[in-house]
């Protein structure tokens, strides 16, 4: 009895190494390469459902949206309810309504929200990752994973490593994002759909009676 569990527990941990292999790095630059080709010119949307764990909180917090994404660098994630955060590539905005206040971020200085945001916009956009991070790539069972590590200590002040799924139509499936701080942010993605450019909105004007704050000085 105690052979065939041992058996048993081979063959399953056999299965396991067997659905989930490290792709070598010739494999790693032409994933990289396809992912990029697959984007290139075009625009994103997807539907988005987010965990956000921070140490300083005892409890989660948890947001629902869409989120739409244009090279080169343009951006849009609006919440359930109605918070904004949109780059048009040279500034970024974010709008809480329920406060009636925007915040202006210019996008050529480093740091702060924005140059978060330009991270994430080049990472959902799938371009030029092995520029900025260390890739691992990963065959799943069924798609793709990748790890990315950053390069630059700016980038590590910030993010300590994201985790990405693709699904084996190279669709957003899921991300993991460990920040340096202990804080960790999972979201998983849903009904993706490609446009053409100009499909989508990337300019924000305050609206009347909103209190604007250029929190970087600008």
């Amino acid at each position: 009895m105690k052979s065939l569990l041992l058996a048993g527990v081979l063959a399953l941990t056999a299965l396991e190494l067997a659905s989930a292999s490290e792709l070598g790095a010739t494999e790693t630059s032409a994933l990289l390469k396809q992912l990029a080709d697959a984007r290139s010119g075009q625009a994103l949307t997807v539907r988005f459902e987010e965990k956000k764990v921070l140490p300083m909180m005892s409890e989660p917090i948890f947001e629902q949206g869409t989120m739409a994404f244009e090279p080169p660098g343009k951006f849009l994630r609006r919440t359930s309810d109605g918070n904004l955060a949109v780059s048009n590539g040279e500034t970024l905005w974010m709008y809480y309504p329920a406060f009636a206040q925007a915040e202006r971020y210019p996008l050529d200085q480093g740091g702060g929200p924005g140059a978060l945001f330009s991270m994430l916009t080049q990472i959902f956009e799938l371009r030029d990752l092995e520029k900025q991070f260390r890739v691992v790539a990963e065959r799943i069972p069924d798609g793709f994973q990748l790890r990315l590590t950053p390069r630059s200590g700016a980038l590590r002040r910030m993010v300590s490593d994201m985790t990405i799924e693709l699904d084996e139509s190279l669709r957003l499936k899921s991300s993991q994002m460990r920040g340096s701080e202990g804080d960790r942010i999972e979201t998983s993605y849903f009904e993706e759909k490609i446009f053409s450019p100009g499909s989508t909105d990337f300019e924000f004007s305050p609206p009347p009676n909103t209190t604007v704050v250029s929190p970087m000085g600008r």
